[in-house]
Formats: structure tokens, sequence, C-alpha cells
């Protein structure tokens, strides 16, 4: 008999523990499916002089012709010209891409910019006539325009209109 007459022992039980599985990962949350990747627009506009023709073997070298001097503002009009009999005067006329914020919020308009050239051909300003009612669209308007090249001397101005749809930049 034991000396504390409360307590009794117990004969040693055999147990088996045994882990519980973890519980399963709940499902997640409704994830709305991915935005589209903006649109790779990289379209330019270069106007590039034609190769000659391959001249046979043995034939003379084509004597240089020789090209007339300009005077640099004397070819340049005074007002502004409109971008459709400006083009054949353009250099380069990078297309302006369809912003991808604009996209998402589904912004769309048509605006009228006011390019200024200096006598090398590099625009050195560009005004908004008529915005698009975008700061988005104006913006990434203005920023691609400013890349626009033309022959040197040849424009001093030139009136851009363009329309964004959600199919993009429409010149």
């Amino acid at each position: 008999m034991p000396d504390n007459p409360g307590l009794s022992i117990q004969e040693p039980v055999e147990a088996l523990i045994t882990e519980t599985p973890p519980l399963p990962t709940p499902p997640p949350d409704e994830v709305p499916p991915p935005l589209p990747p903006p649109p790779d627009d990289s379209r330019e506009f270069t106007i590039e002089e034609a190769n000659p023709p391959p001249r046979p073997i043995g034939a003379p070298p084509p004597k240089p012709t020789a090209r007339v001097a300009s005077t640099v503002g004397a070819a340049a009009p005074m007002g502004p010209v409109a971008l459709g009999s400006a083009k054949a005067n353009m250099v380069s006329m990078p297309h302006p891409p369809y912003p991808y914020e604009a996209r998402r919020m589904r912004q769309t308009g048509s605006g009228k910019f006011l390019l200024h050239f200096n006598a090398t051909g590099a625009v050195t300003n560009v005004d908004v006539v008529q915005s698009t009612e975008s700061p988005i669209l104006d913006q990434t308007s203005s920023l691609t325009f400013r890349r626009w090249r033309c022959r040197p001397g040849v424009l001093t101005r030139v009136t851009v209109p363009i329309t964004y749809t959600m199919e993009g930049a429409q010149l």
C-alpha cells in the first residue's frame, strides 16, 4: 500500500501517437485574368533612297552628279503645313503607340498638334492645338512627335491630326 492513500499507481499504457495531416490549402480568392500586354507598335516611317542597279563588270564608274545647294530659309513655307502635303519631306515619322494605361482605362480621343522644326529638320517644340481630352494620350503624342525628322530647311511648322481608338493611333 502506498504512503499516500489518495494516490494510486497505474500500470503504464502503451500509446500510439499519429500526426494529423495538414489542412488542405484553401482555394485562392478569385483573381482576375491578367491584362493583355501593351501592343508592340514599332512602326516607323523612314524615307530611304533607292540603291542604284549593279553595274556590269568592267564598266566605268558613273560620274558624280552635281547637287544644287539651296539656302536653308528660302524653301521653308511661312505658315503651318498639313501633314498630308508634308509627308514627302519627312525623313522619320515614328508612329505613336497606344499607351497601356490609356488602353486599360479605355481612353480614346482625337487631337491636333503643331510641330516646330529647326533648320536641321529636328522638332524643337510640339504645341497641343486641340487636346485628345486625355493627358496620357497628349503626352504620348507629344513625346513621339519630338522624334520626327524632316529634310533640313524644308519645313518650319506642320499640323498633325491624330485619333486614338481602341485599335490604336491613326494619323
